[in-house]
């Protein structure tokens, strides 16, 4: 494999899954600086509303997985969500934790650290459908995003802004939103319709799951002969790493962003 800066300028952007989430708990102001510190090109979450209408960097629909809490988000008030422990599921030692393990984060809050890194960095957003709040999601995901700043013209590797969904729909509504704010539709290897992988209006960006990339390499050339980006995930197998690397794709999402640049930089 080539050695230093070819490696370096055809590597794929690296983005951090629920930020480090390899090293610190998913979705937390621990692993977010942990992306940041270990030189992630883009922070990657998902989102949720809560009873009040905000919006938190939370995977699942309910809290029991990764916190000490027990019920829907959607059931719970921003204020109730603060009051819970997100280092971990109940019955599991926190004794490691930091104060920054231990809390959940809203949009606007990943958003300003996002903006305020001293580097460029993105900000890559997935909305969660189904959702009792529908369009709320997609509305409120946008003017978070917009009174941040974000979703302009960028200096770094990925786009300041990018929504992701495996929702169309969620996609178009976006759009209608604010046209100029990047968009990419999430494959999956099981799910139907990955054979023609064809994006909705408007969208550029194909995220495409690991395991689609591996069974139908040609994708990724397809797409960007379309004038598609192609992100990949969730891409933790260093030989995986170098496979998106040789097929050309232009973003990995990563669980251990320190570790993958480690692998694409040719250091392990």
């Amino acid at each position: 494999m080539p050695q230093g800066r070819d490696v370096k300028e055809r590597r794929p952007a690296v983005i951090a899954h629920r930020g480090a989430s390899a090293i610190r708990p998913e979705h937390t102001l621990g692993a977010f600086r942990q992306a940041i510190r270990d030189g992630a090109d883009a922070i990657e979450c998902d989102v949720r509303m809560t009873l009040d209408g905000h919006l938190v960097c939370l995977h699942d629909r309910s809290v029991d997985r990764t916190s000490d809490g027990h019920g829907l988000v959607s059931r719970h008030t921003l204020r109730q969500l603060q009051a819970l422990d997100w280092s971990g599921p109940r019955g599991e030692s926190r004794h490691t934790a930091t104060a920054d393990d231990r809390r959940v984060v809203t949009l606007a809050e990943l958003a300003e650290l996002v903006r305020t890194a001293g580097r460029p960095l993105g900000l890559v957003v997935e909305t969660k459908h189904p959702s009792r709040w529908g369009p709320h999601v997609d509305a409120e995901v946008v003017r978070v995003l917009g009174e941040a700043g974000l979703g302009g013209p960028s200096e770094g590797r990925v786009p300041s802004a990018v929504v992701l969904s495996f929702w169309p729909v969620s996609l178009r509504r976006i759009g209608l939103h604010q046209p100029q704010l990047a968009r990419g539709q999430l494959f999956a290897a099981a799910a139907p319709g990955t054979a023609r992988g064809s994006l909705a209006p408007g969208v550029s960006i194909a995220a495409l799951d690991i395991a689609l990339v591996r069974r139908r390499p040609h994708l990724v050339a397809r797409h960007q002969t379309r004038g598609h980006r192609v992100y990949a995930w969730t891409v933790n197998d260093p030989a995986d790493l170098r496979h998106c690397q040789d097929l050309g794709v232009d973003a990995v999402i990563v669980d251990d962003p320190g570790a993958a640049l480690a692998v694409l930089d040719g250091r392990r």
